[in-house]
């Protein structure tokens, strides 16, 4: 009974919080046209947010099961002319470590936060014409899901997305768009999660072809591991229609002058029921050339929008893996709750 006291003054302090937060941002426009001497009618301050909480279950891993802060994220932009601003403070539970997965924590549990620490952008970008250039640090343009799994239909990011095509950039990146085609050229420093967060510096691109129904997109990149020469190329391919959406992500990630590469896929699917329900499936897969190592993920998910600020997500995920060099093999079952809040 005390645990279901303490849920309600913890849900009942986020609604608060959330409103008085959502509130200052209505009130941030007026403001800024009184206190900074450069606002016209062409300069506008967004301040938005989200809120990611819920709870995680892994069979047989008390340890990493109970209620979390998956995420949350603090977003200012401002945009004047053809300039722009932005900024995106993410934000993470502080929680302990256990990094060999022994049941035992490295460090103690806290409640505090931390704050970017990891997928923080600040970039500044300008268009000039048909073209646009980004300087700065910000996500990257690789791979299907995006870095937030509040942006994603699942309440989990796929194991693919996490550990082979995400990362963020901190450099140069300059974008063209003509009708349905596109193109990005990138200069920058690793910096993040995933095969692509190594030593730098990395330069590679992105081709894309895009329409109401559909897209196919053609990247590259090359990068140093720790001074080894790496490449990442990676092909993406999407289906939409009116009520369901198809994707796949095929990731190749060769050793340059060595026979240790990696090959991973996702498919995702996803149908929308009604304007309140949808559900989802993603399918997705990673080896490496010597075949030393493997490892499958299946996730069903359940998605109910709840209103114009608030989605409720549910995953079931299965995941295989197996080690051809020890002769192991393990499976995990695992299920996440999260309650997704926009404002």
């Amino acid at each position: 009974m005390e645990v279901l006291k303490d849920l309600a003054r913890v849900g009942l302090c986020l609604t608060l919080t959330l409103a008085t937060a959502h509130s200052f941002a209505e009130t941030l426009p007026a403001a800024s046209a009184t206190r900074s001497p450069a606002s016209t009618s062409d300069s506008s301050t967004t301040i938005s947010g989200f809120a990611d909480v819920g709870y995680s279950w892994i069979d047989e891993d008390s340890f990493n099961s109970g209620f979390r802060l998956f995420a949350g994220s603090l977003m200012v932009e401002h945009k004047f002319q053809d300039s722009r601003f932005y900024l995106d403070l993410p934000i993470k539970w502080a929680g302990p470590l256990d990094t060999d997965n022994d049941g035992i924590a490295d460090s103690a549990a806290t409640n505090n936060f931390d704050l970017a620490k990891e997928k923080a952008q600040l970039y500044l970008e300008h268009k000039v014409g048909e073209w646009t250039l980004t300087l700065g640090q910000f996500d990257s343009i690789y791979g299907y899901e995006a870095n937030d799994a509040a942006d994603n239909f699942f309440a989990r990011l796929a194991w693919v997305g996490i550990n082979v095509s995400h990362g963020t950039h901190n450099g140069l990146m300059l974008a063209h768009q003509r009708g349905p085609w596109s193109l990005n050229l990138i200069a920058s420093d690793a910096v993040g999660k995933g095969s692509l967060g190594n030593t730098s510096p990395e330069y590679g691109g992105m081709i894309g072809y895009t329409q109401e129904n559909g897209y196919l997109k053609l990247g590259y990149i090359e990068y140093s591991d720790h001074g080894d020469p790496m490449r990442f190329s990676e092909i993406l391919l999407g289906l939409m229609r009116d009520h369901w959406d198809l994707h796949l992500e095929l990731d190749h990630v060769d050793q340059v002058g060595q026979q240790d590469d990696t090959q991973a896929f996702l498919v995702s699917f996803t149908s929308q029921a009604n304007d309140k329900w949808a559900w989802g499936l993603r399918f997705e897969g990673t080896s490496d050339y010597p075949g030393t190592y493997r490892r499958m993920d299946q996730t069903a998910g359940l998605k109910r929008t709840v209103n114009d600020h608030l989605v409720v997500k549910l995953d079931y995920r299965h995941s295989k893996s197996q080690s051809t060099q020890g002769a192991t093999e393990s499976k995990e079952d695992s299920a996440a709750l999260s309650a997704v809040y926009r404002f």
